[in-house]
């Protein structure tokens, strides 16, 4: 009986394993698609460095882990900012593409602002008479 549970357990261990590497394979196959992200309020140049860091910490990592969920391009996938345009142009494939559009949302926000407003009063002291001085105030904005 146990050996029967043995060859049971690694029939279903080769079958994930089977399943992981068809699943490997059809990511390395899917088409790239070409994006154009324009954004609003972020710098196009900052948000790429962000990119393209990820992908090199987690391509260069000293474990050897490729963990796909922290990367956000694939080996395949590029990415150029246009600064004039402050657009991003992402080519990879549509899960990765996702992943950055999700990350842009993320970041490409309005930043906060204050407004300060101030008023100078001047005030100086004039003669009517010999003897008498009466404050003056001036207002300017």
């Amino acid at each position: 009986a146990s050996a029967w549970y043995r060859n049971a357990f690694m029939n279903s261990f080769l079958a994930v394993e089977e399943q992981a590497k068809a699943i490997e394979h059809s990511v390395k196959l899917a088409p790239i698609q070409t994006e154009y992200m324009q954004l609003s309020y972020a710098k196009v140049t900052e948000i790429e460095k962000l990119i393209t860091q990820t992908k090199s910490n987690s391509n260069g990592s000293s474990g050897g882990n490729n963990n796909s969920s922290e990367n956000l391009l694939s080996s395949r996938g590029t990415i150029s900012a246009d600064a004039r345009t402050n657009t991003l142009i992402i080519n990879d494939t549509a899960q990765n593409i996702d992943k950055v559009r999700k990350m842009v949302d993320l970041l490409d926000v309005p930043v906060k602002q204050v407004m300060v407003e101030a008023r100078i009063v001047t005030a100086q002291t004039y003669s009517l008479g010999a003897s008498t001085k009466q404050p003056k105030f001036g207002w300017r904005s």
